[in-house]
């Protein structure tokens, strides 16, 4: 009987809702937004580095003057890519091993320190402590900056490896 009773109950809700307008229906819209900001990131290497500018092997009785590129991670020169509209600064620090504001490469114990110059975006004057515009204009997100790192060697160096870490800073 129960039974019986709730199949009539559900069939008599079903014929009221059908031509009764007790049965609504409401529409409201939903806005999806976002917020871009101005951002940019920049290719490294599988360490996390920048890049590498390597000299190469040379007799320690050499005076020659040595150019290399900084090869980053998608060949020379950082990639940088940009929000549109966006002018970036990048800036080099003296290196761990600078004196007096003059880059070093700093070899092995005993050995007196090489100077090298870092030069910047095509740069004919060595890059210092200085910050670098670059713009990013509508419509162009990727440049390369080409970096060129160059020595003189003394003609006296130790034999050994000599190296520098110098930091790059972005500012946007």
């Amino acid at each position: 009987m129960a039974r019986y009773f709730v199949c009539i109950m559900l069939a008599l809700c079903l014929l009221s809702t059908a031509s009764s307008p007790a049965c609504a229906e409401l529409t409201r819209d939903v806005t999806v937004s976002a917020d871009v900001v101005p951002g940019c990131r920049i290719a490294t290497t599988s360490n996390g580095s920048l890049g590498n500018a390597d000299f190469g092997s040379h007799s320690g009785t050499s005076t020659s003057t040595v150019n290399a590129a900084v090869v980053g991670a998608t060949g020379a020169g950082l990639r940088i890519e940009c929000t549109p509209g966006i002018t970036l600064g990048i800036a080099a620090d003296a290196g761990a091993h600078a004196v007096s504001g003059q880059r070093h490469l700093a070899g092995p114990a005993s050995s007196t320190p090489i100077p090298y110059d870092l030069y910047a975006n095509g740069g004919t004057t060595p890059w210092t402590s200085n910050t670098v515009s670059l713009g990013f204009t509508q419509g162009g997100t990727i440049q390369i900056f080409p970096i060129t790192a160059r020595v003189t060697l003394p003609g006296n160096a130790r034999a050994g490896s000599y190296t520098d870490t110098v930091h790059v800073t972005l500012t946007w």
